[in-house]
């Protein structure tokens, strides 16, 4: 008996599992199972990296963006002169604004060389000195440019009481685009054949005083500031 079991014999080409196949399958499933785990991982990471760079992208682009200030509108400028009375010269070709608390005086209609505009002084008002303005046309046969040694050597002359000049102050300047002298509270100009002055004063008892001139500076400017030619 023992021999005849013995002699019998596996049938060739029958499959037996072993231990070694099913550990290389486990194996296999294994690495399979890891890759997919590592697919799964690397996709997180892009997606976390690509989702951390738009963010940033966002902020930057937020940051760069220029919000407008929104300023509040400009005040539009007041003409305090715009109310005004306009005096026009039709022989010497000019005009110029003057407040309406002041009036024209002195003035020869037919040779209009010389015009005053004064304002007396009311109760009301805290100076009690006459403010003026004063425009004065003279030929010019040269048509000579005010300067410096012209003020000295020729206009200067014609006041007979002279002029201390150490108390004048000279500055070379220009008027309406003309060359002009200011001398003080004066200014020369000279337009084709004529000289023109302009001089502002406060009157104290005959006399012009410049502490006053001062006191009074911002009308005198707005009053010169209207002078201008006319055609």
């Amino acid at each position: 008996m023992d021999n005849q079991n013995q002699g019998r014999k596996q049938p060739l080409g029958t499959n037996i599992p072993s231990q070694s196949t099913s550990s290389r399958e486990w194996l296999r499933m294994l690495g399979i199972g890891f890759g997919v785990v590592s697919i799964g991982i690397l996709i997180g990471i892009i997606g976390y990296m690509l989702g951390t760079k738009n963010s940033q992208t966002v902020v930057n682009n937020q940051q760069n963006v220029n919000i407008p200030t929104l300023s509040p509108p400009s005040p539009t400028p007041v003409d305090e002169t715009a109310n005004w009375k306009t005096y026009a010269n039709t022989k010497y070709k000019y005009s110029i604004k003057y407040p309406p608390d002041w009036n024209i005086e002195n003035v020869d209609l037919a040779n209009p060389e010389k015009v005053n505009f004064i304002k007396q002084p009311s109760e009301k008002d805290i100076d009690i000195h006459p403010q003026m303005v004063q425009i004065i046309v003279e030929k010019n046969p040269q048509e000579d440019v005010p300067t410096i040694e012209w003020y000295k050597n020729i206009w200067a002359k014609q006041i007979p009481a002279g002029i201390n000049f150490d108390n004048v102050k000279f500055e070379e300047t220009t008027f309406q685009g003309l060359p002009a002298l200011k001398a003080n509270n004066a200014i020369f100009f000279a337009r084709n054949s004529f000289m023109f002055r302009m001089k502002w004063a406060v009157i104290d008892f005959g006399n012009a005083d410049t502490r006053l001139i001062e006191l009074n500076e911002q009308t005198f400017d707005q009053i010169l500031a209207t002078f201008q030619f006319t055609p």
